[in-house]
Order: C-alpha cells, then sequence, then structure tokens
C-alpha cells in the first residue's frame, strides 16, 4: 500500500518494523501510518508484536526445561533408588537418598546415579548403585545421557574401579578427602597415639557420660528435641545456609535405616551432636 515511499523511505520503513515488534498501545506518532488503512491491516500490525513475543518466551522457557531436568526426584524414582542401594553401592551411596538428589536409572532400573544438576554440570553424589557388574556400564550410560542433554559430568568420590574407563575418556581426577576404613569389632584404643582417646573415655565415665545408641525416632521426645535445639543454635551462628550434598542434618536423622550415637549425661541431657552411621550395602548384603 504505497510502499517505500509511502511513509518515509527507509526511515519509515525502519519505524514501522520497530514498531512491529512493541506490544500494545500503538503509540500515537504512528496513527498516521494507519489513517487510509482498512481495519484488517491495522489488526495485523498491532498485533503481529504480541504474537511474536509470546512465541519467543515459549521456546525459551522450554530450552530452560530441557536444561533444567527438575530440581528433585519424585518419591517413586527414590524408592526405586532405596532397592538398588540395597542391591550395592559405595561408602556415601545411602547419601544419594538426601534432597534435592535426582536419578538417572538404566534400562529396566536396573541400576542408577545420583545427581545434582548446578549450571551445565550433573555432579554425581558417589558412583553407581546396583549390582556390582553394571558400574561400569551404568557409568557409560549416564555419560552418553549427559551428553544428549548438554551436560557436562562429573563423578564425585566414585571407586577405584570406575577410573581406568573414565581416564580413557579423558577425565581428570582431584583428590578432595580420604577415607578412612575401620574394623570396629577388632578396634583397640591401644598405644601412645591413642593416649588421647582413652583420657577422653576415662573423663567422660567418670561424669557419667555413657553412649546411647538407636533410631531417631526410638529417642526420648526431650532427647530430640534437644537435638533440634542444638541444630538451630549451630545454623544460627552460621554466615551461610547449610550446605547440604554430603553434609547431613536432623531430617537425615530420622530415616530409620540411620543408626545414631548420642554421650548423653547422667541427668538424660545430650552432650553435643549426634553422630550418625549409615547403611553400606556390598553385593546386597
Amino acid at each position: 500500500a504505497g510502499g517505500m515511499d509511502r511513509d518515509g523511505g527507509l526511515l519509515g520503513l525502519a519505524a514501522e518494523l520497530a514498531r512491529q515488534y512493541l506490544p500494545l498501545p500503538i503509540p500515537g506518532s504512528y496513527n498516521r501510518i494507519f489513517r487510509d488503512r482498512n481495519a484488517v491491516e491495522s489488526f495485523l500490525f498491532a498485533y503481529s508484536g504480541i504474537v511474536f513475543w509470546v512465541i519467543a518466551l515459549v521456546a525459551v522457557w522450554l530450552v530452560l526445561l530441557r536444561r533444567h531436568h527438575g530440581t528433585d526426584a519424585g518419591t517413586g524414582d527414590r524408592e526405586i533408588a532405596k532397592g538398588l542401594i540395597r542391591q550395592g553401592g559405595d561408602s556415601l551411596s545411602w547419601m544419594a537418598l538426601w534432597e534435592p538428589n535426582k536419578y538417572w536409572f538404566t534400562p529396566g532400573f536396573r541400576s542408577g546415579v545420583a545427581y545434582q544438576q548446578h549450571g551445565n554440570v550433573a555432579l554425581t553424589l558417589a558412583g553407581p548403585f546396583g549390582p556390582a557388574g553394571l558400574r561400569e556400564e551404568t557409568a557409560a550410560g549416564f555419560m552418553r545421557y549427559c551428553a544428549e542433554h548438554a551436560l557436562i559430568p562429573c563423578f564425585y568420590s566414585c571407586t577405584e574401579e570406575l577410573w581406568p574407563m573414565l581416564q580413557a575418556r579423558g577425565f581428570q581426577r582431584v583428590t578432595v578427602a580420604q577415607e578412612t576404613r575401620l574394623a570396629v569389632r577388632e578396634l583397640e584404643f591401644k598405644g601412645k597415639e591413642w593416649q588421647n582417646v582413652r583420657t577422653a573415655l576415662n573423663r567422660a565415665a567418670k561424669s557419667g557420660v555413657k553412649a546411647v545408641w538407636g533410631r531417631y525416632s526410638g529417642f526420648p521426645a526431650h532427647l530430640r528435641a534437644q537435638l533440634i535445639e542444638v541444630s538451630e543454635e549451630w545454623a544460627a551462628q552460621k554466615s551461610v545456609p547449610e550446605m547440604g550434598f554430603t553434609l547431613g542434618g536432623i531430617d537425615e536423622l530420622a530415616d530409620n535405616e540411620v543408626l545414631c550415637c548420642l554421650a548423653v549425661d547422667a541427668e538424660g541431657r545430650s552432650k553435643g551432636s549426634p553422630a550418625g552411621f549409615l547403611s553400606i550395602r556390598t553385593d546386597g548384603s
């Protein structure tokens, strides 16, 4: 309707194009453009910008959803993971059942990996869980999943048996901690290196402090209240929130498969934070 010569040549065309992608209402300065045009043309001009932005926002939202993959696993996934961890896992695998971990499973739910997504990094918590013979196959499948979803896999605290396969695929590793395993039933506090431990045990015995073992849910109400108070007081003294990941709290103690140990004095008061002992399963035992 008039072409490039109608409304100011290239400048008019640029102004009209810019207006195409701006939402309503139409500024008064554009009214002259539609003075001699029909209603259909005015309608298309006015609403094409809105349609454009709706489509653009929906596209961006879908991309973000695809990259995000949710923030936590559902109860069903967590129950499947618990069953697989009972068949076999690492020393940290029980922590995989904590929120906000989510899970990737092999076809048929034969084994799986627990991970958290931070940006475009999929950070696992321990190595694959399930039957020991499927560990390497499961890790390879998880890496393929990450490649399909533009994620970078990072295996935290996986066992040495996976390293040859990971090294062959270009992975690098760094030591963040050392794990010590003690044969508790055979442990004896003998020798000079255990002198401080023996002193602490003797002092506790003289003060009437003893170790109380049990499940968190089985402790008396006053002990549970004391533990909550200690936890909240400790968190209030920190300038940052509780870290989580491999550092559990009261919610994680509430798991009936976690064994707790409390230092309790003669008056039944807890003397500090509890020690939690997590379940470790190897080949279903």
